[in-house]
């Protein structure tokens, strides 16, 4: 390929990232494996969270490129394995994205974004063979951080009529959970502070299924307005 473009395209990516893997090639990306590649895969994701979040669309352009790099690259390692390679994958999101959509690309309809999302979670259920709530729920990655796991834990859960709270009562569950931590932190039961604190965060963690903003965007910007705190006084 010609390494003196002034623009390069989707394909030279994936002809750089096979030339990095093939014969001769970068002896750390030869290394590399899909289970030692999935650090840099989710500190990729986060870095371009934090780059939309301070609104740096120049970061955000080479963020993204760096989740599309890690992309390239496990396409690349299946490819060398005989599972799938790159066409693949987009064949595979493509088709994913035109049968998700039946509102556009088919039959049904919806004008709003819930209805939209209905319709989503519908064919999806519809593909996975008409799986339950609870198989549902049981399938929320157990990798993805654990706020954010609880999360959609708890509104799956609500969704499916499986949690039946008001906000006021998740927030009395969670100062009920709150007293008990108290009270075993004042007789010094270390063991017992552990568990209850665990309690302590599930019922807290609750609370986010009541609100628009998700929880670890909760938890970020508050993060940041600590740090602000302590470090502009």
């Amino acid at each position: 390929m010609d390494i003196s473009k002034d623009m390069y395209n989707f394909e030279d990516l994936i002809a750089v990232i096979a030339r990095l893997l093939g014969e001769g090639g970068c002896p750390w990306d030869l290394a590399q494996t899909h289970e030692s590649l999935i650090p840099c895969l989710i500190e990729e994701c986060y870095e371009t969270v934090d780059a939309i979040n301070q609104g740096d669309f120049d970061s955000l352009k080479e963020e993204l490129g760096d989740v599309l790099l890690q992309t390239v690259f496990h396409s690349e390692l299946a490819r060398k394995s005989g599972r799938f390679d790159m066409s693949d994958v987009v064949d595979r999101i493509t088709k994913k994205m035109i049968s998700r959509h039946t509102h556009i690309f088919g039959a049904d309809s919806a004008k709003s974004a819930d209805e939209a999302l209905v319709t989503w979670e519908a064919n999806k259920n519809a593909e996975k063979g008409g799986i339950t709530d609870a198989e549902a729920i049981r399938r929320i990655p157990a990798s993805l951080p654990a706020m954010m796991r609880a999360e959609k834990v708890f509104k799956k859960a609500s969704k499916a009529g499986l949690l039946q709270l008001s906000l006021t009562d998740t927030i009395d569950a969670a100062d009920l959970s709150l007293d008990r931590l108290k009270s075993a932190a004042e007789d010094g039961d270390i063991e017992a502070c552990e568990a209850l604190y665990a309690d302590y965060l599930l019922e807290s963690s609750k609370i986010s299924a009541f609100f628009v903003a998700n929880s670890e965007l909760s938890l970020t910007n508050g993060i940041n307005a600590y740090i602000n705190k302590i470090c502009n006084p």
